[in-house]
């Protein structure tokens, strides 16, 4: 299923949030009252719960977007380009893991270019209690980093991390991040994981939202 950003605008004519509860859920999560909902925008831009979205996929599959919106997907790297294109964005990742214990990682600038650069990352500015995965296996950051697929390898690696890791992602030399991995409860490097976590054992639940920046 292609996402097209139209079916996510507002009366008003701005890009809003998919769903309201995702906006309320974000709000809540920042401690924040709901009221928040008028100030912002939000969006889902991967969701992963139930292993039902295949998430092994082509760069076109990656560059449109798949799924279903209100539930597994991805939102698609030219949708995510457009809309951080508009203004400074903050990001969260949010995972739970097989047990129902949970944990979160927030970058406070986030950035992806268009396909010409392969929709490279600029990242900065983490807090949380998940750890910082968004890193090579080197622990080098990630911004400047392009994305891969599986038919795509942009990494740095002598291998495609996105074969490797059975995913597709801003890999570098294989990043510690893994969150369209596998669906698996197994501990593999190609299962849905957030290393520095729960190590590289799939994880239940997955989520990454952005939101504009204050």
């Amino acid at each position: 299923m292609r996402f097209d950003l139209r079916s996510l605008v507002f009366e008003n004519g701005t890009l809003g949030t998919q769903f309201g509860h995702d906006a309320m859920w974000y709000c809540k999560r920042l401690g924040n009252s709901p009221t928040c909902l008028s100030s912002y925008t939000a969006f889902t831009v991967q969701r992963r719960y139930d292993g039902t979205v295949d998430f092994y996929r082509f760069w076109d599959d990656y560059k449109t977007g798949f799924g279903n919106i209100a539930g597994e997907h991805w939102l698609g790297n030219d949708n995510l380009h457009v809309i951080l294109r508009q203004r400074s964005y903050q990001v969260r990742f949010d995972f739970e893991d097989f047990a129902g214990n949970t944990s979160y990682a927030v970058y406070s600038t986030l950035y992806v270019g268009d396909e010409s650069t392969n929709y490279k990352l600029n990242l900065t500015g983490y807090y949380g209690t998940a750890g910082n995965s968004m890193v090579s296996t080197g622990g080098i950051s990630l911004t400047g980093t392009m994305f891969s697929t599986r038919d795509r390898d942009n990494d740095l690696g002598e291998k495609n991390c996105a074969i490797i890791k059975g995913g597709a992602w801003w890999y570098h030399s294989c990043s510690l991040a893994n969150i369209n991995g596998l669906y698996s409860e197994k501990d593999s490097n190609r299962a849905v994981h957030w290393k520095l976590w729960r190590g590289k054992t799939g994880l239940k639940k997955t989520m990454m939202m952005i939101k504009p920046k204050p």
